[in-house]
């Protein structure tokens, strides 16, 4: 009697490879689904810091078609990356190079870390932001500090609670020095109090809301004005306005300085320019005036500098 070879099994390889090949388009969904949450979340981010500085002069924008509100979401969230990702560096330079500092006493090696912290974690985004917004102002060091401070704002919670866990450990070691004292002081000691669910949850959200809207508030009024255009910034720039032949009147009432025999106006300051209008800054009877002029009465705009 012939006996029949048991069924050949499958390799396990082969099954995870085409599983994994079958399971491709699912992935690619899912990236596409996180991509449009990210472009939308950038894109709402960078129209909220942009309507914030605008509001200042009574302007409001927001016109849905304007790709540049997601370079603007990018620019926000610059500051906050780059101290998030300097403050990772130097934790894993600690973590990873910990064994080099064991022959070292114990004081010795926490200086050690705390130089590599401050060093990586602070000087090294203060560099960063120094060399990136080198134009925005004649005082360097004091505007990298500013854009730190205000990078360092969203992540300061987390980084206070982290430090008092750091703290509690470095206290509960200490304290118990034997596995048995550890022992008996997890059966002695009360359990850590906890906030309710229903408690905790609106507290961080209102957290969430009062710091990022404090964020937004600093980055628009101290970062963003300071930031050319193409970088997603709102830096205001000095041109001159060639106005329509027809428009002298409108001109002349806006009471905006313009080269005789011409149309072309004396150098003024772009504040803002949308399909709505052009926003200027005027000079009349030693003050300033913010005018928002409609862009169907000017035919070319000349940039006195690099824009």
């Amino acid at each position: 009697m012939q006996t029949s070879a048991p069924p050949a099994t499958p390799d396990r390889a082969d099954q995870g490879g085409a599983a994994r090949f079958l399971d491709t388009p699912a992935h690619i969904e899912r990236i596409g689904k996180a991509a449009i949450v990210v472009l939308a979340s950038l894109f709402a981010l960078g129209m909220l810091v942009t309507n914030t500085s605008l509001l200042q002069f009574g302007l409001s924008e927001f016109g849905l078609l304007r790709a540049r509100f997601v370079l603007t979401g990018l620019l926000t969230t610059f500051p906050t990356m780059v101290n998030l990702g300097c403050l990772a560096l130097a934790y894993w330079i600690i973590t990873g190079f910990s064994g080099q500092f064991r022959h070292l006493p114990a004081r010795l090696a926490h200086i050690c870390n705390a130089l590599i912290m401050v060093v990586i974690g602070f000087a090294l985004p203060v560099a960063i932001f120094g060399f990136v917004f080198i134009e925005i102002d004649e005082n360097q060091l004091a505007e990298a500090l500013l854009v730190w401070a205000i990078g360092f704002l969203p992540i300061l919670p987390l980084l206070l609670v982290i430090v008092e866990r750091m703290v509690k450990s470095i206290h509960h070691r200490r304290s118990v020095p034997g596995v048995m004292d550890m022992e008996e002081a997890a059966r002695t000691s009360p359990p850590p109090r906890k906030l309710p669910v229903m408690l905790a949850l609106p507290l961080t959200i209102i957290a969430f809301l009062v710091v990022g809207g404090f964020y937004v508030e600093l980055f628009a009024r101290r970062i963003y004005p300071n930031v050319p255009e193409q970088f997603g910034g709102g830096r205001p720039y000095e041109v001159q306005l060639l106005f329509r032949g027809d428009s002298t009147d409108a001109v002349a009432r806006m009471h905006i300085p313009v080269m005789a025999g011409s149309t072309l106006s004396e150098p003024l300051t772009l504040l803002w320019h949308s399909d709505s209008g052009l926003m200027v800054e005027v000079p009349f009877e030693n003050e300033d005036y913010v005018i928002l002029i409609d862009g169907s009465l000017v035919t070319a705009i000349i940039f006195n500098e690099n824009p």
